[in-house]
């Protein structure tokens, strides 16, 4: 083993739903993240940086396990995880870390604590769920069993409260402070090496940062209410139960971006701090985000259900101890994270007879591809009353990236080829007249889950459902779902 006082400490900030073209350092110009700007400039910048999964779950477990979910089965929030896994974080454990997590959402991995080596991993439902989980709330989830029911108390409490009311009592619940507070704490107080972990809720729903966020983006303009009414439902909007409503979607999306804002102060606080605690300069700090986010794109509105860039294109921000700025343009993705930290701490032999499908950031490889895909909508039954929800998203996607292009294979048959650096819109279709180039990238991609799995069907996307999963949902509806098919 190594000198423990030569070993740096390791944060890891994932920023929940954060797209990449947000952000200063990619790009923009809207001044939404100046402190995670400023970060890029000592750090490795990952250009061409691509999601694990279309969700919060598929993404953490290709983090985590350095795998893509096929191998892994880890592909949305219910899904068992084998024992027979090895995470980074177990490698850091075997290297002298102690390991530790906090988040507002039950993320990987909660539930599996000591399967991924943590020594304390602190979420939502963790110890005596009825202590957690407020009367309210549950009242408001078994009324969700019941459309008509549900639907006449929505009406009712918006009446009542409104839309903002609960969007601000939830936002102060999920606030991210506590989290990096926590790991700040951890850090100081470990005479160790440490691995500390975060998923924080910014920029993810609910959009409804601190006023002075808000004021940034919106000035003394009133925000549409059903910008706020929408958040709480996403799916009635997916359904076609609001129209268009484009003015209540363009201040979803700003104060979405008010939430970015807010998240990047967070981080910038962080950072000031671990320089102010002279934990700065020699630690490993990885900025990223699991998926991004549609703001009315393709008929979205939230994440999941496809691999468009809006949800696949992500900011990737790696400072190590060298505190220099590096930009990597070539295909990047989340798998890539766990051999580039053992990597970056000259323990890359580790992983050697490790079954995992990253390669270190650090490696050149110019022709690289990634392939990617999302599975389809896990218990349809409890959406019932969204009919052409259900209808969109029980499709799957798969596709796969190189140098040029990006190929989309959709379970209906449907497919479409596009410049990678484009914007993925009908006019912009290669796949009529690029014949030759996509059906040699849908080959390249059959042939690279076959890999993974000899007998692979493109026709076929495994749901993994497991208890162990299933009995941390406290959602009624969900509940009801897996009790049918008797997982509870």
């Amino acid at each position: 083993m190594q000198n423990l006082q030569k070993k740096p400490h390791i944060f890891l900030v994932i920023l929940d739903s954060a797209r990449k073209d947000f952000f200063g350092c990619y790009g923009s110009n809207e001044e939404l993240t100046p402190n995670i700007d400023k970060l890029a400039q000592d750090s490795i910048v990952c250009k061409n940086f691509y999601s694990g999964g279309a969700g919060t779950a598929q993404s953490h477990g290709c983090i985590f396990l350095g795998q893509h979910s096929t191998k892994s089965g880890l592909v949305h929030n219910l899904s068992e995880i084998s024992t027979d896994i090895t995470p980074f974080t177990g490698l850091l454990k075997n290297n002298g870390y102690d390991n530790f997590g906090h988040s507002k959402i039950v993320v990987p991995p909660a539930g599996y604590e000591k399967l991924f080596s943590f020594d304390e991993m602190v979420y939502p439902i963790k110890g005596n769920k009825t202590k957690v989980v407020s009367l309210r709330k549950r009242i408001l989830d078994y009324a969700r069993q019941f459309p008509k029911i549900w639907n006449f108390i929505r009406v009712l409490y918006r009446k009542s409260f409104g839309a903002e009311y609960l969007l601000s009592s939830t936002a102060n619940h999920v606030d991210g402070k506590e989290s990096l507070e926590y790991l700040l704490k951890k850090a100081t107080e470990s005479n160790k090496p440490g691995f500390f972990f975060t998923t924080i809720m910014h920029p993810h729903t609910p959009y409804y940062p601190p006023k002075w966020a808000r004021d940034k983006l919106f000035g003394k303009r009133e925000i549409s209410q059903k910008a706020f009414e929408i958040q709480t439902d996403f799916h009635s909007w997916i359904n076609g139960n609001h129209g268009d409503c484009e003015n209540a979607i363009d201040d979803m999306r700003n104060l979405y971006k008010a939430e970015l804002l807010y998240g990047d102060s967070l981080i910038g606080d962080f950072i000031d701090s671990l320089k102010k605690s002279n934990l700065y300069e020699d630690s490993i700090i990885i900025i990223t985000s699991d998926h991004g986010e549609f703001f009315g794109e393709h008929g979205n509105l939230n994440h999941g259900a496809t691999i468009f860039n809006e949800l696949f294109r992500l900011p990737c921000i790696i400072k190590t101890p060298e505190n220099k700025h590096i930009e990597i343009s070539k295909l990047t993705t989340h798998v890539d994270l766990f051999p580039t930290i053992m990597d970056l701490l000259n323990i890359a032999d580790s992983v050697e007879d490790i079954d995992i499908d990253g390669q270190s950031i650090l490696q050149n490889d110019e022709e690289r591809f990634l392939v990617i895909d999302s599975p389809p909508i896990v218990l349809p039954g409890r959406l019932s009353h969204y009919p052409k929800v259900i209808e969109k998203f029980s499709m799957f996607y798969r596709g796969i990236v190189n140098q040029k292009y990006k190929y989309i294979w959709r379970s209906d048959g449907k497919q479409l080829l596009f410049d990678r650096n484009k914007k993925e819109i009908d006019e912009n279709n290669l796949i009529d007249s690029n014949q030759p180039e996509a059906r040699e990238l849908h080959q390249t991609m059959i042939n690279y889950y076959k890999s993974i799995y000899e007998n692979f069907d493109i026709d076929k996307y495994p749901i993994n459902i497991g208890s162990t999963a299933a009995s941390m949902m406290t959602s009624p509806r969900i509940k009801k779902e897996l009790k049918k098919l008797g997982y509870l």
